[in-house]
């Protein structure tokens, strides 16, 4: 849904001049919901036409499974990632480069 889109936005707009790891973050979870979003409208306006049916099937199943499911895989990766940084002692900095071993 609009949801989606509104996160990563509102964490923009929040934290756009405080870290720009954060800033370029979520432009990109940004982009990548508009465009799944975009994918989706176009495929229910498919299915408006006879001809275009299956494809827009196709297409918004690819639209929402792709959101869904990439969605999960890159929170997974950004746990991950904290998890494996804080267990390891190792940090970043504001601008995303690695400050070293605590």
């Amino acid at each position: 849904g609009w949801l989606s889109i509104v996160g990563p936005l509102i964490v923009w707009l929040l934290y756009r001049d405080r870290s720009p790891f954060v800033r370029t973050q979520a432009a990109g979870a940004f982009n990548f919901q508009l465009t799944m979003w975009l994918a989706a409208i176009v495929g229910s306006l498919m299915l408006v036409t006879v001809i275009l049916i299956p494809l827009g099937i196709v297409l918004m199943i690819v639209a929402v499974l792709g959101s869904v499911v990439l969605g999960v895989i890159g929170a997974l990766k950004a746990v991950l990632c904290v998890s494996v940084s804080a267990d390891a002692g190792v940090f970043a900095g504001d601008d995303g480069v690695w400050l070293g071993w605590i």
